[in-house]
């Protein structure tokens, strides 16, 4: 009887002090919400991939709260792909404190600006298509990283591709004067002359319409590239070449200007299976009239800053934009719609990026490399 009695008092303390097995309550889930930004030529010349990158942005969000439950919010900046724009869209990012990251900008000369003033808040920005080298290769700001690789990668790719395939021993490359532009325009240079191939290297102003002058030069040329970044003056370019009777084989570095063979950063949401039930859900949303190039690397890009916040929330951290950063740097995609794993190096560049070819075929682009 002495024994029941003390057996009954122990377990009474142990109720008291909590060391029984009673069943312990859950933990209350954590409610994860941020608010994001994206810096994106929204208007102007280059409105349809501005446009592209915003709304693919927006699916990204719109499709990641609805699967986990987070409340992540989008705030646009427009930069009308201007470096001055660009800069007042980060200004008013940085003095926003809500917003902890975001997505762009969209293009290397903006980039270059903005990164600077973001850096000084500990904002990260994670561009779908800024490419230029000098972003991360002796770069002084440390908050950039992109989802496509580098110019001196894609230059390289496309050379390489021209040599192989097309055997030309001479190629006008015309740049249109952007960042972007040039660096790509150095790289495939020396690729190509280093095989003993002659370069013809011509410039034109990116707001310029009219390309008769290069045009007729282009006569001599076995190849034309054109590394710019605006649709419709490479499709401009093109039907005057072929309106002068000119069959001259053309390249770029953009979709949607009708060339005949394409350099991109990322696949090509038209024609990559994958990406197909994605891509119908877009166009019911938005529309067709879309490149595909540059939408699955900014759905991408919004997925590494979500990735990123929600790993904070798991942990039960504030996300801060120095949070963000940090998380960001950490960021491991195993699958993406771009058709690769993401994660990026010391420098913020993607871990294995490379570029893809693809040849114009009965009016439509097949990936050739």
């Amino acid at each position: 009887m002495k024994r029941v009695f003390l057996c009954l008092v122990a377990l009474a303390c142990a109720c008291v002090s909590g060391t029984a097995h009673a069943a312990k309550p859950k933990p209350k889930p954590v409610s994860c919400g941020a608010t994001f930004g994206v810096i994106s030529p929204i208007t102007g010349a280059a409105a349809v991939v501005g446009q592209e990158i915003v709304n693919w942005t927006r699916l990204s969000i719109t499709n990641w709260n609805k699967q986990h439950h987070t409340h992540f919010k989008l705030v646009e900046g427009d930069t009308q792909l201007n470096p001055a724009a660009a800069s007042t869209v980060a200004q008013q990012f940085a003095s926003n404190s809500k917003i902890v990251a975001t997505v762009g900008p969209a293009a290397s000369q903006n980039v270059s600006v903005a990164a600077a003033i973001l850096d000084k808040v500990h904002m990260a920005m994670v561009s779908p298509s800024a490419t230029a080298t000098n972003l991360t290769v002796g770069a002084t700001f440390h908050n950039f990283f992109r989802v496509v690789a580098r110019d001196d990668e894609q230059g390289p790719t496309a050379a390489t591709y021209l040599l192989k395939q097309l055997h030309p021993k001479h190629v006008m490359i015309v740049d249109d004067q952007s960042s972007f532009s040039t660096g790509l325009a150095a790289s495939a240079t020396a690729v190509l002359q280093k095989a003993g191939v002659q370069v013809d290297r011509e410039s034109v102003q990116q707001t310029a319409t009219e390309y008769s002058s290069v045009v007729a030069k282009a006569a001599s040329a076995d190849v034309i590239f054109l590394t710019w970044q605006l649709p419709a003056n490479i499709k401009l370019f093109v039907e005057q070449l072929r309106s002068q009777g000119k069959t001259t084989p053309t390249f770029a570095s953009t979709f949607d200007g009708g060339t005949d063979y394409v350099s991109s950063f990322s696949v090509n949401a038209h024609t990559y299976p994958p990406d197909a039930a994605i891509s119908k859900q877009y166009e019911k949303a938005f529309g067709k009239n879309y490149t595909g190039q540059f939408g699955p690397p900014s759905y991408v890009s919004a997925q590494v800053i979500m990735s990123a916040a929600g790993s904070l929330c798991a942990a039960r951290k504030k996300i801060t934009r120095s949070a963000m950063l940090a998380a960001i740097r950490k960021v491991k995609i195993a699958h993406s719609i771009i058709g690769r794993s993401i994660a990026f190096d010391r420098r913020g560049d993607l871990v294995g990026g490379r570029f893809y070819i693809y040849k114009l075929v009965n009016g439509s682009y097949q990936l050739v490399q």
